[in-house]
C-alpha cells in the first residue's frame, strides 16, 4: 500500500467507516454515494448550488481518492488527473 494512502487513513479516522459503508452498497448506489460524498453529483457542481465549505468527510474521500491517485499514476506529468472542478 502507498505510504500517501496509509497517511491519509491514518489522518481521517472516520474515513474507513466511511469506506466500509459505501463498500456495503451496490450498482447505481454505491456510485450515487460516491459522487455524493466527493461532492460531484450534478446538483453540486452547479456553481448555483455549490456550498462554498465543504464537510470534513468530502475533504478527506477528496484527500484519500488523490493519494491513490498519486499512487498509480506514479506523478506521470502526460497523465490526466483529477479535477474536482473548483
Amino acid at each position: 500500500m502507498s505510504p500517501q494512502v496509509r497517511k491519509v487513513l491514518e489522518k481521517h479516522e472516520k474515513l474507513p467507516a466511511l469506506l466500509a459503508q459505501i463498500d456495503k452498497l451496490r450498482g447505481h448506489e454505491r456510485e450515487d454515494a460516491l459522487q455524493q460524498h466527493l461532492g460531484v453529483t450534478p446538483a453540486q457542481i452547479d456553481s448555483q448550488l455549490r456550498s462554498p465549505i465543504l464537510d470534513e468527510d468530502t475533504l478527506a474521500l477528496r484527500e484519500l481518492a488523490e493519494a491513490i491517485e498519486g499512487a498509480v499514476r506514479k506523478k506521470d506529468p502526460s497523465a490526466l488527473g483529477l479535477d474536482w472542478g473548483e
